[in-house]
Order: C-alpha cells, then sequence, then structure tokens
C-alpha cells in the first residue's frame, strides 16, 4: 500500500508536467519520458527485498496464523512495483490526450484479472488471486507501453542505471537475508531497503542531482 500510495504521488507531480510540456514544448519530453521511466523503474525494483521475508513478515505482523499468505504477499509486492512503472505510461498517455486508448488498456487489465481468477482461485486460493493480479497489471503495461510507442515515439531507458539499480537490489537482498536470519524479519527488511537506496546512489542508478532536487522540494 505505501508503494502504491507513492505511485499516487508520483502521478500527483507527473501528470501536470507532462501535460504543459505536450501543450509548449514537446521536444525535450522524450528524453525527459524516459529518465522518469528509468527512475520509477529504479524504485519498482526495490520490492524485490520484500521475497525472502514474505512468510516471516506476515507471521510478525498478523500472528502465526497468516504465515501461509507469504507468497501471496511477495507476489503482490512485485505487482505494486510493477504499477509504479505502469502509471507512468499511462499517465502520460492521458497527458497526450489518448483517454481513449488508456481506457481499452485498464479494461484489458480489469478482464484479464477476473478471468484468471475464475480458473485460478478454485485451484490455488489466495495465491491464485495474487498471481491473478500480477498478470493483469503486466497485461496493463505492455499495451500501455505498446500505445506509448505509438503516441509518443521510442521509449529510451537508461540501462546503465537500470543496471546499477539490479546490482544494488542483489546486494540488498544479501543483507536481508542475512539479518532476516539474526532478527526479526521487518528490521532485516527496512535495513535492506535502507541498504538498496544508498547503493543505488553509490553506484549511480540515483543521481546526487535528483536527490538535491528532491531535498530543494
Amino acid at each position: 500500500l505505501a508503494v502504491i500510495g507513492f505511485a499516487g504521488l508520483w502521478v500527483t507531480a507527473f501528470y501536470p508536467a507532462v501535460a504543459k510540456a505536450v501543450a509548449t514544448d514537446r521536444k525535450p519530453l522524450s528524453r525527459q519520458l524516459g529518465q522518469a521511466t528509468t527512475l520509477a523503474c529504479v524504485f519498482g525494483i526495490s520490492v524485490v527485498l520484500a521475497a525472502p521475508i514474505a512468510g516471516r513478515t506476515m507471521q510478525e505482523m498478523f500472528g502465526n496464523a497468516y504465515a501461509g499468505a507469504g507468497p501471496s504477499f511477495a507476489i503482490l509486492m512485485l505487482t505494486a512495483g510493477v504499477i509504479l512503472v505502469s502509471v507512468t505510461f499511462g499517465n502520460t498517455l492521458l497527458a497526450f490526450g489518448d483517454e481513449k486508448r488508456y481506457a481499452v488498456g485498464v479494461s484489458i487489465g480489469a478482464l484479464t484479472n477476473v478471468g484468471l481468477n475464475c480458473a485460478a482461485i478454485p485451484v490455488l486460493g489466495s495465491l491464485g488471486a495474487a498471481i491473478s493480479t500480477l498478470a493483469a497489471e503486466l497485461a496493463v503495461l505492455a499495451y500501455m507501453v505498446r500505445r506509448y510507442r505509438q503516441t509518443v515515439g521510442p521509449l529510451t531507458l537508461d540501462f546503465r542505471r537500470l543496471q546499477a539499480a539490479l546490482g544494488a537490489a542483489l546486494l540488498g537482498l544479501v543483507v536481508v537475508i542475512l539479518l532476516s536470519r539474526v532478527g526479526p524479519a521487518l528490521v532485516a527488511g527496512g535495513l535492506g531497503v535502507v541498504t538498496y537506496f544508498a547503493l543505488a546512489v553509490l553506484f549511480g542508478a540515483v543521481s546526487r542531482r535528483e536527490l538535491a532536487f528532491w531535498r530543494s522540494q
């Protein structure tokens, strides 16, 4: 919920800026959108840190009866990361006046979710529901990326920064796994997130210029 809440704040700031650029100066927009999408991916990657401690996190927060919710929680965290990236594309399309195609995209997601739920829940229960949700969000993302390329143009991601983020995530996972063996999962997860973002800055996945800009705001 916190990640999805961050996505909502991201959209609140992102949409007006893009809409203004669409109406005034589109020339630098493609590069800026590539940077924004790359940054959304960097934040989205951080959700993988929940995977090793998903079951214990559920136990610590809600009791031993909820230990079985771990796999569903891990999958839903991945879904939150996908949403964080997907809303960047979706709101870009809205800013470009492509509301009808945006509606098609979210409708595809809804239909995918309902259809997969009908098949997966009777077999896998809550895990099936989580998998269906992830699949639906991936379907929406795939559609939005395709429509983005048709409406805005080529998608330019900074793969160097994404590689740096993946390296930071791998080391963050090591921290989470090691700390979870000697202490509470919530503490391990929190320190893993701190480690990830510290390394993301150190490796160049997040620039110091961006950090200075955020502090100024």
